[in-house]
């Protein structure tokens, strides 16, 4: 009789019921690495190279044949990380403007006048003012 193996092999519950965190640190030193695995990974995670570059990596430096399905995954990685990263520039903006439009104020400027200087609408300003005061009143 011919073991098939998907139904034939079991394998006990404590042996693959379990977690197992690795962490990888990657970066630009992990593209020159020795080991194929952390190249690859670096590459693919690289802010630094544009989607061409990681399709060329992989068919060229990884001798991987990249499927249509496969060069639209690692477009849609190239543009997620281009979204968190403009998310990330984003979110520091407002938190500069934040911090600067309480350093303005702290010096007596109104509201229009820093709303007018850190590019935001008056409402945001008050709004950023007045958590600040609950934050110091707590």
């Amino acid at each position: 009789m011919a073991a098939h193996a998907e139904t034939d092999f079991h394998e006990k519950k404590t042996n693959y019921d379990l977690m197992t965190v690795v962490v990888l640190r990657l970066g630009s030193k992990g593209e020159k690495s020795e080991d194929n695995a952390i190249r690859l990974l670096s590459k693919m995670f690289s802010t630094d190279l544009s989607y061409e570059d990681k399709l060329d990596a992989l068919q060229n430096e990884f001798k991987i044949s990249v499927s249509k399905e496969m060069s639209e995954e690692v477009q849609s990685m190239c543009n997620l990380s281009v979204g968190v990263l403009n998310k990330g520039i984003s979110v520091g903006k407002m938190e500069q403007a934040k911090s600067t439009t309480y350093k303005l104020h702290d010096k007596g400027m109104s509201c229009e006048e820093i709303a007018d200087m850190v590019e935001v609408d008056t409402d945001t300003v008050r709004e950023w003012l007045a958590a600040r005061k609950d934050m110091l009143v707590k």
